[in-house]
C-alpha cells in the first residue's frame, strides 16, 4: 500500500469538515427545538394542573354546600392557594420568556441571575405538581368522610 492511499486528499478533508459542520448545526437546531419543547410541555402541564385545580375548587364548594356536610368551609382555601401558586409559576415563565427575548442586551451578571431564577421556577413547578396531589388527596378524604 502506498503512502498516497493512506492519506486523505484536500477534497476528502473538506468533505469531512463539511459533514461535521452539518452535523453540528443539526445538533444545535435539535437543542434549540428541545428547549422550546421543554417550555411547551411546562405550559401544557401547568394548563392541565390549573384546569384540574379549578375542578377541585368547584368540588370543594359542592362538598361544603351539601346539607349533611361536616366539612369546614376553610378547606376551600387549600385549592385557592394552590391556584395562586400556579398563577405565580405562569408569571415566572412569562418573565423568563420576556428576559430571553432581549437576552443580547443583558449583562453577564443579569444572565447568571436569570439562570438562578430559572432553577427556582423549576422547583416551584415541581412544588405545584406535589401541592396539587396534596389538594386532591385532601379532597378525596373529604369525600370519604361524607359517606
Amino acid at each position: 500500500m502506498s503512502n498516497k492511499d493512506d492519506t486523505m486528499t484536500n477534497e476528502e478533508i473538506e468533505e469531512s469538515l463539511k459533514e461535521a459542520d452539518e452535523m453540528i448545526n443539526n445538533f444545535k437546531e435539535q437543542e434549540k427545538q428541545g428547549l422550546r419543547d421543554i417550555l411547551r410541555y411546562y405550559d401544557r402541564i401547568h394548563d392541565k394542573l390549573f384546569s384540574f385545580n379549578n375542578m377541585l375548587i368547584a368540588g370543594y364548594f359542592v362538598i361544603i354546600a351539601m346539607p349533611n356536610s361536616q366539612t369546614n368551609p376553610w378547606w376551600i382555601l387549600l385549592p385557592i392557594f394552590n391556584m395562586l401558586n400556579l398563577v405565580f409559576v405562569d408569571y415566572e415563565m412569562m418573565e423568563k420568556s420576556r428576559f430571553e427575548s432581549a437576552i443580547m442586551s443583558k449583562s453577564q451578571k443579569e444572565i447568571q441571575n436569570h439562570g438562578k431564577r430559572i432553577s427556582k421556577t423549576t422547583w416551584r413547578s415541581l412544588f405545584t405538581i406535589i401541592s396539587t396531589l396534596i389538594v386532591t388527596f385532601v379532597f378525596v378524604i373529604q369525600l370519604i368522610k361524607l359517606t
